[in-house]
């Protein structure tokens, strides 16, 4: 049982650690803001929803 834990616990360091991409902690921050406010403004366009490829979508669109 314990070593379950340890396993589940280096696979999230692991997967945090690819996630960062050699970035530094603000700048890790400030990526995750920037996709913040694009998910607010695709929402803001789209109100009503849809399903999850339109989301993909309406998100490829904002970026350019």
């Amino acid at each position: 049982m314990e070593m379950i834990f340890y396993v589940l616990l280096a696979v999230l360091l692991i997967a945090f650690w690819r996630a960062a991409g050699g970035r530094g902690y603000d700048q890790f921050l400030e990526a995750g803001h920037r996709h913040h406010r694009q998910v607010l403004r695709v929402n803001a366009k789209h109100p009503g929803g849809g399903a999850w490829k339109q989301h993909l979508r309406w998100m490829d669109e904002d970026e350019g």
